[in-house]
């Protein structure tokens, strides 16, 4: 059968490239996952052939078990070739089945052939399920057994089914289920395509020679042929199919006809060198690119009327997949052995002569092997190795280049890629159309990727995914060549990385091959810490520091290290040139300190020199600057500054919000850690060492108060301090602020600003009026959700998500826990005078209108009366 076949194949080859018509395969389910990977096959060609297909939902549902009514249609289906067939209406013959059940003309359909029976006392059990054997015992009769000449009835019958079933190859994947027992779907699936792939058989009258020497006819079981005495299995009877069989070298996607295009080159079945074909081509919309390199079987069925050839699967013929992992994974073991990952395989031939072929290039082939057996292809491509005749030896090795590049530059319509290996590419870098192109979801610019080249994707384009990463220490080095990962050992390709033993570092990776390398904290930016003032005697080393969280105190140093955690720092007394940030850890009251000095440090982040903060212009914040450039400073980020004031040396620690909204520029030195993330450099911890004076903030969201209670002066470690009773809105706190007096017009009821991280560390307090912005005080004319418009303006005003609003009641100057915006009151009739009744600092424009204003800070008087206000305005 398999030469005619082939003939036919070759007469049909004309009619196929003039139309081909496909019906999906590898049908790719909801819950693919769930199938048993060695039903995959018979589940895809059963969808296929319209015989057992998914559900509403998108599932297959493998497990679930079918039922004797949904057995007697897919016999029916199968049987008409994949069509359901028109039935007239039939009186049903069994009490259980009404004459309108859905079910009822194929259960007769199947009853009139002999296929099924009753359970009994005139009863089908529609919704019963089925058996293996029941199953089996369907089959065997659209195979063409009689059941009364098999004996399917009676007290031996599921003997006698099981007995035809398994020579017949129904059990073929299926010898662990119980025949007995009810069959689930993916199992009913398999033993339906395993009968498909069956020859019918018809019965032969043969004479035979009684004891007695009389002769007598008996009809004997044989396979059915055709005319040319080829046998003909049920698929290719009730489908009209032929198979074709071949080694799938190539596919491509189609664009104009949105299928994929299969090359089929029969290398294997026939000695006659005339009858190999280079490109038979089949097509489908079922993506089969995972049998690439193997041996496959094409399902198909030919249309004469429209000249069409129906694929109704591509299927792998005695070829399978081994082993997978990365070209790095293979080893040259013996003279007919090779390794992949370890695990011995032997091989059809020498293994120095295996062959190798890239991923849908079947243009050239490589020995797999060098004459010193060494890999001769590039260590983290892909691979996979393939028997191809099912002998369980290795023929081919099939990989597929993958490059790992970093995105460098994102446009509207194109992104640009820079290999990180560029010895493995053609080019350095290239450029590439978005829409052209299979790129994942979420790019951005200094991502790192895996480039699949073009003539390696059957879609034609470039492919572009993430690469994978993962975290770790580093455990050991060997030279620059490897790297051991939590005693793991890697590739090392990261274009000379110097990896720092027990550093932490994020890692993107081929298999096992690190590709790029991103140092990540052993510490972590909590363990930062200024080091502004130390004192070192005879016993011991003092140190004045600021922690990340914005106290201060003074610490017993056990020792200080270089960044890179080995080298010590000799102090001497008072000494200067160890101002700067640190990690520390602290054990039985003594600090270690680890400088944060360069790229290589234990933090993880980017390394630079500020030379100070840009000025703050209406309505864009200032940037952190150093002579590489400029760094956007995080709100959350951490700023030391040290500074003179009244000549005396201080340090303050802001917020970056803070920072970066200073109404003058700031200059000095110092050290800063920023990390990149979007194509934005971005700071994320600083020291600045300020020449001039200290700075003034501008509006900021948070850092404002309500003064609520009597200031005083007090010393918080030596160190004299003025203390603020306040309302911040949400809660009564005292804040402190390192100074000799009170500020300037400050007292219980008056507004205030100031520069602060949080309670206990707080700087530059000024009475609100007086800070570098506007403080309005004005009339609320109208209120619209978030929106307010105010007495003797055109303007209006926004609250957003980021303004700080304060309820207080002015007169008894205390804070409110809550409130509402509400119209002033009005005197007078005719011309009407408003009372004040809010204060407010605008922020910025709103962009998307006119004359509207979103606010730093609202503060509403619950009285609805904010004149007057002692300190207020």
């Amino acid at each position: 059968m398999r030469n005619l076949k082939k003939v036919l194949g070759l007469v049909l080859c004309l009619a196929m490239m003039l139309s081909i018509m496909v019906v999906g395969a590898g049908a790719a389910f909801a819950d693919q996952d769930q199938i048993d990977t060695k039903h995959t096959e018979a589940v895809d060609m059963c969808s296929a052939l319209n015989i057992i297909t998914g559900f509403e939902n998108g599932k297959f549902m493998p497990n679930d078990n079918v039922t004797r009514e949904q057995t007697a249609k897919m016999i029916c289906v199968l049987l008409n070739g994949g069509k359901d067939p028109v039935l007239g209406a039939g009186s049903s013959s069994f009490t259980d089945v009404a004459n309108d059940r859905w079910s009822c003309p194929y259960i007769e359909s199947c009853v009139s052939q002999d296929i099924v029976v009753g359970i009994g006392g005139g009863k089908f059990a529609p919704a019963g399920k089925v058996t293996g054997s029941q199953l089996a015992k369907m089959l065997l009769v659209a195979l063409g057994y009689s059941p009364d000449h098999q004996k399917y009835a009676g007290s031996a019958w599921e003997v006698n089914v099981n007995t035809d079933a398994s020579a017949r190859g129904f059990y073929e994947d299926l010898e662990d289920i119980d025949p007995s027992a009810p069959l689930t779907r993916e199992h009913a699936a398999e033993m339906i395509w395993n009968a498909l792939n069956a020859n019918e058989v018809e019965y032969q009258n043969q004479l035979v020679t009684d004891e007695n020497g009389q002769l007598s006819s008996k009809a004997v079981v044989k396979d059915r042929t055709d005319i040319d005495n080829n046998k003909i299995t049920l698929l290719e009877d009730k489908y009209n199919t032929f198979n074709d069989y071949g080694l799938l070298t190539e596919y491509h996607w189609n664009t104009a006809d949105k299928d994929y295009d299969y090359s089929i080159s029969d290398y294997r079945y026939s000695a006659d060198t005339s009858l190999h074909r280079n490109a038979y081509k089949y097509s489908s919309t079922s993506d089969y690119g995972d049998l690439f390199g193997m041996y496959v079987k094409v399902v198909a069925t030919y249309d004469k009327k429209t000249s069409s050839v129906k694929v109704f699967g591509i299927v792998p013929d005695d070829s399978k997949v081994v082993a997978s992992g990365i070209v790095d994974d293979l080893e040259y073991s013996a003279s007919k052995e090779i390794k992949i990952d370890g695990t011995k395989y032997k091989t059809d031939g020498n293994a120095t002569a295996l062959q190798a072929v890239a991923f849908n290039d079947f243009s050239s082939k490589d020995k797999v092997f060098d004459q010193d057996n060494k890999v001769t292809l590039a260590g983290y491509f892909e691979m996979y190795a393939i028997d191809e005749d099912g002998n369980d030896k290795v023929d081919l090795i099939v990989y597929k280049p993958v490059y790992p590049a970093e995105i460098k530059s994102v446009g509207t319509k194109s992104i640009g890629l820079s290999y990180l290996n560029n010895a493995l590419t053609a080019n350095d870098a290239i450029n590439m159309v978005i829409e052209d192109n299979d790129i994942y979801d979420g790019y951005a610019k200094n991502d790192y990727v895996v480039v699949v080249d073009q003539k390696n994707n059957p879609m034609d384009e470039y492919s572009v995914t993430k690469m994978d990463t993962f975290t770790g220490k580093v455990t050991a080095i060997q030279g620059t060549s490897k790297v051991q990962v939590d005693g793991s050992w890697y590739n090392n390709v990261t274009s000379g990385t110097s990896f720092r033993q027990d550093g932490n570092y994020e890692y993107g990776n081929i298999g096992s091959f690190v590709c790029y390398a991103d140092q990540k904290g052993a510490a972590s930016l909590t363990d930062v810490l200024y080091l502004d003032a130390i004192q070192k005697d005879n016993l011991s080393t003092r140190a004045k520091v600021y922690f990340y969280d914005g106290n201060s105190n003074t610490i017993t140093i056990s020792d200080i290290y270089q960044a890179d955690g080995e080298t010590p720092v000799r102090v001497n007394n008072s000494s200067n040139d160890v101002k700067g940030l640190y990690t520390y850890s602290e054990k039985n009251g003594e600090y270690e300190l680890t400088k944060v000095a360069s790229p290589d440090n234990l933090l993880g982040y980017k390394y630079t020199i500020p030379s100070g903060i840009t000025k703050a212009s209406d309505n864009v914040a200032g940037k952190m600057t150093s002579a590489n450039g400029t760094y956007i400073i995080n709100d959350d980020a951490v700023v030391f500054l040290s500074y003179m004031k009244d000549g005396a040396p201080k340090v303050k620690v802001v917020s970056g919000a803070v920072a970066k909204n200073y109404n003058a520029a700031v200059t000095g030195s110092g050290e800063a850690l920023y990390d990149t993330a979007n194509g934005n450099d971005k700071v994320v911890v600083a020291w600045i060492n300020i020449t001039g004076d200290e700075p003034n903030a501008k509006g900021v969201s948070g850092n404002y108060a309500y003064v609520t209670g009597n200031t005083f002066t007090t010393k918080i470690d030596g160190t004299k301090v003025v203390g603020y009773p306040v309302w911040d809105g949400k809660e009564e706190l005292t804040i402190y602020d390192e100074a000799s007096s009170v500020a300037s017009g400050v007292s219980k009821g008056s507004l205030i600003t100031f520069d602060n991280l949080g309670e206990g560390n707080v700087d530059n307090v000024k009475v609100a009026e007086n800070a570098p912005y506007t403080l309005t005080f004005a009339s609320v004319k109208g209120v619209d959700g978030d929106t307010f418009t105010t007495y003797g303006s055109s303007d209006t005003y926004i609250i957003t998500k980021d303004t700080t609003i304060l309820y207080i009641n002015s007169a008894d100057k205390e804070g409110q826990d809550n409130g509402s915006l509400q119209e002033a009151a009005t005197t007078g009739t005719g011309t009407v005078t408003p009372t004040k009744n809010i204060a407010f600092v605008v922020d910025e424009a709103d962009g998307t209108s006119t004359n509207a204003w979103k606010l730093d800070l609202l503060v509403i008087d619950v009285e609805n009366d904010i004149s007057g206000v002692n300190g207020f305005h």
